[in-house]
């Protein structure tokens, strides 16, 4: 089985290889599913673009979330398409790393491919064959054209800059990694925010049919939206979104 890169992925056992090592700093057991199952999917390649960004940055890439069975993605919401369900993504964080930091050091590794996300905490990476750029750090998910910015040094010839990532191009030595050589990762970060949704006020009603509570809500093309989180938060209510039957649940 080939991923959308057209490298291999490797079908593990949790209970078999868990401690396998995938490379320098991977092991199988941090890509497992949350529902227990045994069975583990692994892109090859991902685990080289998450290598080298635990290289440049030199601290530890924490996997939030990798391979899914079809059955937890489903339970926990999830898109029924998402790259999780290959063996193809990973949800990270890196400690004193701000998201938005190591989604401009994806961009310029996976360059013209692959998928790049922005959350509050994390980052979703993942090793599509397509390209695919997105910001969800307010609750909607919003396309953007990339994350500008990573003011690292380039390999010193241009022809390589576009080199799959982890492999060195052809005739030429593969570079040190920050951490071999022990500098300091030169990062001039531009921050890259997309254009500010414009904010409508929503009044909403609480049971009792008299009381009400303003919300700030997000219009965009058309519609007015407002995160499930703070409805929840400021009715004091247990609030979920079904994404399947696209409604909101509530639980008085």
């Amino acid at each position: 089985m080939t991923g959308g890169d057209g490298m291999p992925v490797v079908t593990y056992s949790r209970s078999t290889d868990g401690e396998k090592q995938l490379s320098k700093n991977f092991k199988v057991r941090e890509f497992v599913c949350g529902d227990g199952s045994d069975s583990v999917l692994i892109d090859d390649d991902l685990i080289q673009i998450l290598q080298n960004i635990r290289d440049h940055f030199g601290v530890p890439v924490i996997v939030n979330s990798a391979y899914r069975t079809h059955a937890h993605n489903a339970r926990i919401k999830g898109s029924p398409t998402s790259q999780h369900l290959y063996g193809t993504a990973a949800d990270i964080s890196l400690q004193g790393v701000p998201p938005l930091i190591v989604c401009q050091y994806a961009e310029h590794i996976l360059d013209y491919r692959g998928g790049v996300g922005i959350y509050s905490n994390f980052t979703h990476v993942d090793v599509r064959a397509n390209r695919s750029r997105w910001d969800e750090r307010s609750g909607i998910q919003v396309s953007v054209s990339g994350f500008p910015g990573y003011g690292g040094v380039k390999n010193a010839r241009n022809d390589d800059d576009h080199a799959h990532a982890g492999q060195a191009p052809s005739g030429s030595k593969p570079e040190r990694t920050q951490a071999e050589s022990n500098e300091p990762a030169q990062i001039e970060p531009t921050p890259m925010e997309p254009t500010p949704a414009p904010k409508t006020p929503v009044v909403v009603y609480k049971p009792d049919g008299e009381s009400t509570v303003t919300l700030e809500g997000f219009n965009l093309q058309g519609s007015v939206y407002v995160q499930v989180r703070a409805l929840s938060e400021t009715l004091g209510y247990t609030v979920d979104w079904d994404g399947k039957q696209v409604t909101v649940n509530k639980d008085f």
